[in-house]
């Protein structure tokens, strides 16, 4: 009697351990997913403000996707986002590592994802072409962008579709195109 309570028991803790282990396993399976979206929209917000601060229109090009990049007028596009985007020096930003977005997965494998980051305020200084009396003013934008990260079916998908630069309350720039 004593020996098969012993064995219930056994297997009770084992069950539990077992369960245990297993939310355990899940939550470091979500942390690691958070963490990985987190760095990559920290890159790719980074990317972006040192392509448009730095006015570099090779990279901030290579940014995009295929479809998008390879359009006739997107070199102009970018020529008028710098036009639009007046930066002599950069300053600050506030960047959020999160976004909203989605993805799909297939056999344990992410087949599709995307994100729709946003960086909440970049400050920048400028010379003021109006007033010469002043040296340098500032200027704060706010930046939105939608990005496809995975896309398994068609690969010249996969890139930057939309920077949305907006001076903030003021007027906005939108380069390439929305997916949603």
């Amino acid at each position: 009697m004593k020996k098969t309570i012993l064995v219930y028991f056994g297997i009770i803790l084992l069950f539990l351990s077992c369960k245990v282990d297993l939310s355990n396993l899940r939550s470091k399976q979500l942390t690691s997913l958070v963490n990985e979206e987190s760095i990559k929209i920290e890159r790719m917000s980074n990317d972006i403000i040192t392509c448009l601060t730095g006015k570099d229109k090779e990279a901030l090009k290579g940014l995009f996707c295929e479809n998008i990049r390879n359009r006739p007028s997107f070199d102009d596009d970018i020529d008028k986002a710098f036009e639009y985007f007046k930066c002599k020096q950069y300053t600050d930003s506030f960047k959020k590592n999160t976004a909203s977005g989605g993805n799909s997965w297939e056999s344990g494998k992410r087949v599709y994802w995307y994100v729709l980051p946003k960086i909440d305020l970049l400050s920048v200084l400028f010379y003021n072409d109006v007033d010469s009396r002043t040296d340098m003013e500032s200027r704060y934008y706010s930046i939105r962008y939608q990005w496809i990260i995975i896309n398994d079916e068609d690969k010249t998908l996969e890139g930057l579709h939309l920077i949305e630069i907006e001076l903030l309350n003021i007027d906005r720039f939108i380069l390439g195109e929305s997916i949603y």
